[in-house]
């Protein structure tokens, strides 16, 4: 209303008129301003939280990503950049998990330095070590930088306290995969509901269009069958 557009369809006249009644008082304007003040304010000023995961968990998308890099899990401080960095200017938008990320990365490649020098001094006795952090030290890293709030950890959620370095593994609870295969399964038999209806309205719009024009059109070529069904509908 205020940017001169029209009505938008979802909204009859009478909702429309009484919003924008209800937008000429002064007190709803101050309790706009309000609210727009509190939001930039929010984070010491940082405004409110810009998130990039969607709907997967930490833990939906540590499976994931363990599984495009050929069963390697992530550590959390690439997990951390993957969830807040916009897929399209592939850039971090949230200045919090931003600031976080170039904190976190500095530890880690201070770390590095230090062990890099390390090894340099005890070069003399054949030392092959890795002057690169693993997957278990980097996890400890977050874990002893990213502060605790509300019993969250900031980017990676809930965690537990230490990192065990037995195994370089990817550890998620038998429980978070489960519900992941779950949500898989519900999403597939969705899109297997809506190509299933997709097909009945072909088959009805063939129906109708062959008895219209017997001759012109046949209705056999048209209609889906099993020889034309995917792999997967056959399977399931």
């Amino acid at each position: 209303w205020r940017l001169k557009k029209d009505k938008p369809i979802c909204l009859n006249q009478d909702v429309w008129d009484g919003f924008k009644a209800y937008w000429q008082l002064d007190a709803t304007a101050h309790i706009a301003a309000t609210n727009s003040v509190n939001r930039r304010s929010k984070r010491g000023g940082k405004g409110e939280a810009i998130h990039n995961g969607g709907a997967k968990t930490r833990e939906e998308r540590e499976i994931e990503m363990t599984a495009e890099r050929g069963g390697v899990p992530p550590d959390w401080l690439e997990l951390m950049r993957d969830m807040h960095t916009n897929k399209q200017t592939g850039e971090v938008q949230d200045p919090v998990a931003r600031e976080l990320l170039a904190t976190l990365s500095k530890l880690k490649e201070d770390k590095e330095a230090q062990l890099q020098q390390s090894h340099q001094l005890s070069a003399n006795d054949g030392s092959t070590a890795s002057n690169m952090l693993s997957r278990e030290e980097i996890n400890q890293l977050v874990l002893e930088n990213v502060p605790i709030k509300k019993g969250r950890r900031y980017g990676i959620g809930r965690t537990s306290e230490a990192i065990s370095t037995s195994s370089s593994q990817l550890y998620v609870s038998s429980s978070s995969i489960v519900q992941y295969m779950e949500r898989m399964k519900t999403e597939l038999d969705e899109e297997r509901s809506k190509r299933q209806a997709i097909e009945e309205q072909l088959r009805s719009v063939t129906a109708f269009i062959s008895n219209l024009y017997p001759e012109q059109f046949s209705a056999t070529q048209t209609q889906p069958d099993s020889a034309t069904q995917s792999p997967d509908d056959r399977c399931f």
